[in-house]
């Protein structure tokens, strides 16, 4: 890609950083520990099962509040 004092001159295009390619309209989230990128095509399935995965979380967090013992509601609902 070429650029004039570091701006690009094309935008909407694929890219690539090391081995991972990134194209337009896939999803990148980072914090301070790292990067992931996830296919425009499997954002779907992915919100569907972090939906899932949230909602089991809330599950041990409830109960856990009502006071049931964390390691209990962990066996009993398989996510912390």
């Amino acid at each position: 890609m070429s650029s004039v004092t570091g701006c690009p001159m094309r935008s909407d295009q694929p890219v690539k950083i090391g081995e991972v390619s990134i194209t337009p309209g896939d999803y990148l989230f980072g914090d301070l520990d790292g990067l992931i990128r996830i296919p425009k095509e499997a954002i779907e399935s992915v919100l569907g099962l972090a939906e899932a995965a949230m909602a089991q979380e809330n599950r041990v967090r409830t109960a856990i509040l009502e006071g049931v013992d964390p390691q209990e509601a962990y066996l009993k609902y398989g996510k912390f």
